[in-house]
C-alpha cells in the first residue's frame, strides 16, 4: 500500500520515494508512511525547514476502504471528538468506524499526535460542508480532530463541571477550565477548555503542514464550514491566534489596539471650517433644534482665517 504523497518535502521526500528508502522526519507526517514510522519520534528530521519539531507522533493506519481517493488539500478543518478524554479513546473509535468517518490526525489532551490518513488521500470528516462556495470539504481539506468532551451542560449548582452527551459529568482539571457561555455560531452550553501541551501540539502539527504543503492556504473549524449543523472547536478554542501565526496574518485584536492607542494632534488646536453665518444643529435632522453658532460655543473664541470662520480653544 503505498502512503506516499504527491508533494515534495524539504528534506528530501517525494512522491516516487518507496518505504524502505524515504527520509524520515516531519515530512512522514506529509508524505504519510504509517507502515514505514510506526511509534517513530519524527522530532529528529535533519532538515529544520521541514517543519517545526513534533515532540509526540505516531502512524496507525486505517484500513484503505475506510478513505477514499487522492486529493490536492488546500484547507485543513479542526474538529472536537466529542467523546471521552481517555488517551486513545477516539483514535481506536475512529480508526473502525464502521459508519465510514475518518480523519487525518488525532491530537490527544497531552499533546502526542496520531495519523491514521495520508494527506493527499480523501477523509470523511467534515460531512455536508462549503467553504467559500465550495461543497464537499472532504475532496480538498486535512481533517484533525481534537480530544475534547464538545458541548456539555451546565450542572446546577457546580463550578467547573459539566455533563457530556453520554452523561458522564466532567471536573475541568484547573478553576476555569470549564465555563458556561453562548455565541451565536455555538449556541449556549458548559465548554471544557484546551490544554496547552494539546495547543502546542496543533501548532507544531499545522507548521509542519503548512511548511510542506504548499497549495494549504487556510485553516478552519467544523462549525465554519458546516454552519448551523456543527458546533466544533467549542468557542475557547485560540483559533485566531493559531491563524494568525501558521497564516502570518494581522490578528484582529492586535489591529483594534493599535487603532486605539494611536496618539491625537500634538497641537492641542481643533480647528472648525464653517461658512459665515453657518446654522449648527444639535441632530442629524433638519427638523433639529439651532444650536449655537461655532464662534459663541463656551470654551471657544473666533479666529478669523481669510474671510472664513474657524475656532480654537481658549486656554486660562
Amino acid at each position: 500500500m503505498a502512503w506516499a504523497t504527491s508533494h515534495h518535502c524539504r528534506c528530501g521526500t517525494t512522491d516516487g520515494d518507496p518505504p524502505e528508502t524515504a527520509s524520515p522526519g516531519p515530512c512522514a507526517i506529509v508524505h504519510g508512511n504509517p507502515a514505514r514510522d510506526r511509534d517513530r519520534d519524527v522530532s529528529r528530521c535533519g532538515d529544520r525547514t521541514c517543519g517545526s519539531r513534533i515532540t509526540s507522533w505516531k502512524a496507525r493506519p486505517i484500513a484503505r476502504r475506510s478513505f477514499g481517493g487522492q486529493i490536492t488539500p488546500e484547507l485543513v478543518i479542526l474538529h472536537d471528538t466529542a467523546g471521552r478524554l481517555t488517551k486513545g479513546n477516539s483514535a481506536d473509535y475512529l480508526r473502525t468506524s464502521p459508519g465510514g468517518t475518518s480523519v487525518h490526525f488525532i491530537v490527544e489532551r497531552d499533546g502526542s499526535i496520531e495519523q491514521q490518513v495520508p494527506t493527499n488521500r480523501r477523509a470523511g470528516h467534515a460531512g455536508k460542508s462549503s467553504y467559500h462556495g465550495r461543497t464537499d470539504c472532504n475532496a480538498f481539506s486535512i481533517g484533525t480532530e481534537i480530544v475534547n468532551p464538545g458541548r456539555m451542560d451546565a450542572v446546577a449548582g457546580q463550578q467547573n463541571v459539566g455533563r457530556a452527551w453520554w452523561g458522564q459529568n466532567l471536573q475541568g482539571e484547573r478553576p476555569g477550565d470549564t465555563v458556561v457561555m453562548a455565541t451565536p455560531e455555538h449556541g449556549t452550553g458548559a465548554w471544557m477548555s484546551y490544554p496547552a501541551e494539546q495547543i502546542d501540539a496543533i501548532d507544531q502539527l499545522l507548521t509542519a503542514l503548512f511548511a510542506a504543503i504548499h497549495t494549504l492556504h487556510d485553516i478552519r473549524t467544523h462549525w465554519y464550514v458546516s454552519r448551523g449543523r456543527k458546533v466544533d472547536t467549542n468557542p475557547l478554542f485560540p483559533l485566531e491566534q493559531l491563524r494568525t501565526r501558521i497564516l502570518g496574518r494581522d490578528d484582529p485584536a492586535d489591529l483594534a489596539a493599535e487603532a486605539a492607542s494611536v496618539p491625537g494632534p500634538t497641537d492641542d488646536t481643533v480647528r472648525i471650517k464653517a461658512a459665515s453665518g453657518l446654522n449648527m444643529r444639535a441632530g442629524p435632522a433638519g427638523r433639529s433644534r439651532r444650536a449655537r453658532r461655532p464662534g459663541r460655543a463656551r470654551g471657544v473664541r473666533p479666529a478669523p482665517d481669510r474671510g472664513r470662520r474657524s475656532a480654537a480653544p481658549v486656554h486660562p
